[in-house]
């Protein structure tokens, strides 16, 4: 049995180290449906709903920076391959953005070098290419420059090929909450459901008590 074992285990490390490089590679061939959606000579960013994504921080006094990972995905349907330069850029304006977040408003990023972006990639012809994007933002300079709200910007791939469709560039919001915790009161029990509760555990103890002195009553059979 213990041989058994030994060897499953042995197959099964052998199965994850030969399945690594598939597990961990960033380059995605597209499907059928994929390449039918996004049609010929294309390359853009993969939406799965939106091109954009909110990070909510509450000031804390013990965290030197706030961090969090975005991850991008690029199609590319061209026959050839296309290199990009992945950049953090300032947004076109500062502004309240209602459908993220209403009367608040959202300012440029007061150092763009927060921002942690991959170096040139190189998105394969009908393949989609995922990117992370690092942000570590230092929480004091950054609260100290919000001007009582957040920020946005924006991550880009960049091409220097002009024939190429300009590509839709992705937002970044970051919310800053300087806001004590609210403590979730304690739901209150109401006094029928404890009389319930203890008119039933009192019938179970009154039939456990007559079930024991009737047992205790019975004599054992005589030989």
């Amino acid at each position: 049995m213990k041989n058994k074992m030994l060897q499953l285990i042995i197959i099964l490390s052998i199965l994850l180290v030969v399945a690594m490089p598939l597990i961990s590679s960033e380059s995605i061939p597209l499907t059928k449906k994929e390449k039918a959606k996004f049609g010929i000579d294309e390359f853009g960013l993969v939406s799965y709903g939106h091109f954009w994504s909110e990070y909510k921080y509450n000031k804390n006094t013990e965290d030197k920076f706030i961090e969090f990972d975005t991850e991008i995905t690029i199609y590319n349907t061209y026959a050839e391959p296309i290199d990009l330069d992945i950049k953090a850029i300032q947004y076109s304006e500062e502004r309240v953005h209602e459908k993220i977040r209403e009367n608040y408003t959202y300012y440029n990023l007061p150092n763009l070098g927060w921002i942690e972006t991959p170096d040139t990639i190189s998105v394969q012809s009908n393949h989609k290419y995922k990117i992370n994007v690092h942000s570590k933002i230092p929480v004091d300079e950054a609260f100290e420059k919000s001007n009582g709200g957040g920020y946005i910007y924006l991550i880009t791939p960049i091409t220097q090929n002009a024939q190429l469709n300009a590509l839709p560039a992705y937002k970044i919001f970051v919310t800053l909450l300087d806001e004590e915790p609210v403590s979730q009161p304690v739901p209150e029990v109401s006094s029928s459901i404890i009389f319930l509760l203890s008119l039933g555990l009192s019938i179970l103890l009154f039939l456990l008590i007559k079930k024991i002195n009737t047992i205790r009553r019975v004599k054992p059979n005589e030989k």
